[in-house]
């Protein structure tokens, strides 16, 4: 991968290409929250230009900076956060399209100007207030696999002798105004640990053609384990013209990190963030959208996902098709997708859905558990939603025990099945949620609304082992509620002996 990288940058003029690939009374609009701020680190930078190039520093009205960046907007006032840097002064310095050696890079020498695509294979290190230009459709190459490389960038704040908070940024931003410069891009090899850092006015449309993005990160493995190569502390992007963030082929952010502003971002791309199913559970803490494309996270299911947490971020994460949650082939064993409370899960398109299993040996389960204050919400991820916008959970290989799915709100359900004449039901089998089996599921499904889908049947219960039919389906019904009902709000399952359903006839058995 790294080889080709290194030819399509040289041979496109130094561009770096991404190689990409709830429940209860409550109205989850109301209970779901849409966007979170940081714990009181979002400083007022305003828009695409940074502090050092006639950036707002004081939470202007360019943006929404939170609680830190008014307190500063109000004049400097003591106890406010201010930009502890100077704009760089020196004669600069020009970087080479290859560094191989071990380097610190500091406000003296700044600004660092990249001209065309620099291939790292080494540790670079910048200090506080360091400045790095990059030209038009330009970046940095990060490790070349079976060579390392790493950047290490921390910015640091302290309290001045007014009582405020300086903050000394490192600042990525556009050697040329109105031309964006193109990725950060993170081979297999390369790691980045960025702490107060501020790049804006990258990822740029020549790095779209494979994903884009102004931090491209890529996996060692698409469908096994995350490769954790990026780490965020307090780290801002703004302008970013595709994704602000494309971690593909399963590259994650590094455990801890904490911290993540993305605005204005993701007008080409449509989101200000692609990650992988798989790697999902890496989305830092205290995650801020602002102003981008669209204020979401896209979680791509490029294959399928043996262990994965779907997040609360305080931002809606939208799967853009059927998310597998099954072990590969040739590792038989159980797979668990993970959803935190407070969770909003956006599905975009017919296909769109989650299937639990994949056979006998491939087995899948779910734990979702929301509370009454904190839903999780399942719903379309269209502008304008309608029933069967998306499949639905789909238990087709799962255990007899162990799945949980409470205080949650399945919306816009009931998509195209393809399941056909099972349980006792309608004999189109397309449901909220669709539960298969050779044995008999314990009744998991508790404290859930379901509401404004299509099919016939709200919860399809498809085993053929049942003793009590009736007093299996009533256990799905008892603890949920069912609005805007189809006429089977739970089907009863059938029996494994003659006669399969109660009347032994052609009209559907529900409660």
């Amino acid at each position: 991968m790294s080889s080709l990288l290194r030819s399509l940058a040289l041979g496109l003029g130094g561009v770096v290409l991404a190689l990409g690939a709830g429940c209860g009374d409550d109205d989850p609009g109301h209970s779901v929250p849409v966007g979170s701020s940081g714990a009181g680190g979002d400083v007022g930078l305003a828009g695409e230009a940074s502090i050092h190039d006639g950036g707002r520093a004081d939470g202007g009205a360019t943006g929404d900076s939170g609680a830190a960046g008014e307190t500063a907007g109000a004049g400097g006032a003591a106890s406010g956060v201010v930009d502890g840097c100077e704009a760089p002064t020196g004669a600069g310095t020009d970087v080479p399209v290859a560094i191989t050696a071990d380097e610190t890079w500091t406000f003296e020498g700044s600004p660092y100007r990249i001209a065309s695509t620099t291939y790292l294979t080494a540790t670079l290190t910048l200090e506080p207030c360091t400045v790095v230009e990059l030209d038009q459709d330009v970046g940095i190459l990060v490790g070349n696999t079976p060579e390392a490389g790493a950047i290490i960038a921390h910015g640091d704040s302290k309290q001045n002798a007014a009582g405020q908070t300086e903050r000394r940024e490192i600042s990525f931003q556009r050697l040329t105004q109105d031309a964006s410069w193109g990725s950060i891009s993170v081979d297999t090899t390369g790691s980045l640990d960025f702490s107060l850092v501020r790049l804006s006015g990258g990822g740029s449309l020549a790095s779209e053609q494979n994903g884009g993005g102004t931090i491209v990160a890529y996996g060692d493995n698409p469908q096994g384990e995350p490769t954790p190569s990026v780490s965020v502390q307090d780290v801002t992007i703004a302008g970013s013209e595709t994704y602000a963030v494309n971690l593909t082929s399963r590259a994650s952010f590094a455990a801890g990190s904490d911290g993540l502003t993305i605005e204005t971002s993701g007008k080409e791309s449509g989101y200000p963030i692609y990650v992988e199913a798989g790697a999902a559970f890496s989305l830092p803490t205290n995650l801020r959208l602002d102003g981008n494309e669209r204020d979401e996270v896209l979680v791509h299911p490029f294959a399928r996902v043996a262990s994965d947490t779907l997040p609360s971020r305080g931002v809606p994460l939208v799967l853009d098709g059927e998310l597998y949650i099954a072990t590969p082939n040739d590792e038989p064993g159980l797979a668990t997708l993970t959803i935190e409370a407070g969770t909003e899960l956006k599905l975009g398109g017919p296909a769109a859905g989650i299937t639990f299993g994949a056979d006998a040996t491939h087995q899948g389960t779910l734990k979702a558990v929301g509370t009454a204050t904190a839903p999780i919400w399942f719903h379309s991820a269209e502008s304008v939603p309608a029933a069967g916008d998306w499949l639905g959970l789909y238990f087709a290989h799962t255990t007899a025990s162990g799945n949980r799915l409470e205080h949650a709100v399945i919306e816009d359900a009931g998509g195209f099945s393809g399941a056909k004449g099972f349980g006792c039901g309608p004999t189109t089998n397309d449901a909220s949620i669709l539960i298969f089996g050779d044995t008999a599921i314990e009744p998991f499904v508790k404290n859930c609304e379901i509401k404004h889908q299509a099919g016939d049947t709200q919860i399809m219960l498809g085993w053929s082992v049942s003793v009590d039919q009736a007093g299996e389906a009533q256990a799905f019904v008892d603890t949920n509620t069912f609005a805007d009902a189809p006429t089977c709000r739970v089907s009863l399952p059938s029996q494994a002996d003659a006669p399969a359903c109660p009347g032994n006839d052609a009209e559907p058995d529900c409660l």
